[in-house]
């Protein structure tokens, strides 16, 4: 009896307080926006490792977020993306880096958040920008990696500015372009090509297209 009693009680404390709170922020939250977006990254931080692997400048990158925003503009963002490209293990043989035929890949998965400032020129269009922080989970699956036992994810702190533009930014649904510059020191360059390349950063650019849901 006591257990249950107990067990009440915490959440009693834990949902009025919550309560609340909530009652609190509601008067602040201006909107709530769901966006889905696609875009295309280009690693302009381990560009040559990059290339040597995939024998490809980029990649297309999924992602997902929720937008929080509050009074003159600000906002608050979580999003999270995904990234993943198949291609060939290079053999780093003396001062030479030769590409084999032995599949592999790679696979990052980004959380961040990202608080900026929304500008209301028109109520229709908004440029925005903003900055953040997140945790970049990189992971390279291959023969290798797996027999050394190192193809599990990897999490790196990570940080990134952005800019975008909204369009329709009115309406329930609507759009926007924006342009992500991120850097993720000390994920790579233990060894193999990006060692060989003194790249240790899985940082980079991209350009995404955004559909945005307007929830409140």
């Amino acid at each position: 009896m006591k257990k249950q009693f107990l067990i009440a009680a915490v959440i009693i404390f834990l949902l009025v307080p919550g309560s609340l709170l909530w009652g609190q922020w509601k008067g602040i939250i201006h909107g709530v926006v769901m966006e889905g977006r696609l875009g295309f990254f280009r690693p302009v931080q381990f560009a040559d490792s990059f290339r040597a692997v995939f024998d490809s400048a980029g990649s297309m990158v999924l992602g997902a977020g929720v937008r929080v925003e509050l009074p003159r503009g600000i906002y608050v963002e979580g999003a999270l993306d995904y990234f993943s490209k198949d291609g060939y293990r290079v053999y780093v043989a003396g001062t030479k880096a030769v590409r084999t035929d032995i599949d592999t890949s790679i696979s990052i998965i980004p959380f961040t958040f990202t608080g900026g400032y929304r500008f209301k020129l028109k109520p229709s269009l908004i440029p925005y920008v903003g900055g953040g922080f997140g945790r970049y989970y990189f992971k390279q699956k291959d023969i290798a990696t797996e027999l050394k036992g190192e193809s599990s994810f990897k999490g790196h702190a990570g940080y990134h500015l952005l800019g975008g533009i909204e369009f329709r930014a009115d309406k329930p649904i609507s759009f926007a372009g924006e342009l992500k510059w991120n850097t993720v020191p000390d994920a790579i360059g233990e060894g193999g090509v990006s060692k060989y390349y003194e790249e240790d950063n899985i940082g980079g650019i991209s350009f995404s297209f955004k559909v945005l849901f307007r929830l409140k």
